[in-house]
């Protein structure tokens, strides 16, 4: 069973990945860069075991993440942006009803990839 302690994934008491959410506003840059709207929330995620990759953890993440934000934050927008060539990334948002924005790059990134943007109204 996956639990959620302190930000950080863990599976039976051992940690596999980690999420983290943001006020975008708090990140002024970033929020123009992928065209955030007021009030809009950001979240990072990764699993970094891959051991635990393709077994539906990171959409359960991502889906409990969701509703913790929308928990504090009933009403914002939830922005994310992965590597565009990270597909599995960007299965697990489309599965938790994220929409693409853009692919773009984004400057505040300091990345030179294009990025894929999404967003959950």
């Amino acid at each position: 069973m996956l639990t959620l302690r302190d930000m950080a994934a863990e599976e039976d008491d051992r940690a596999i990945g980690w999420c983290q959410w943001y006020l975008l506003a708090d990140y002024p840059e970033y929020e123009r860069d992928v065209d955030g709207q007021p009030g809009d929330i950001g979240i990072d995620y990764a699993i970094g075991d891959p051991a635990c990759t393709r077994r539906g953890i990171g959409t359960e993440l991502i889906g409990r993440l969701v509703r913790l934000i929308r928990e504090i934050h009933p009403d914002a927008g939830v922005v994310v942006d992965p590597d565009a060539t990270n597909v599995a990334s960007r299965r697990i948002l489309e599965k938790n009803g994220f929409a693409l924005v853009d692919e773009r790059i984004v400057p505040s990134d300091e990345t030179d990839t294009p990025m894929a943007i999404y967003r959950l109204s």
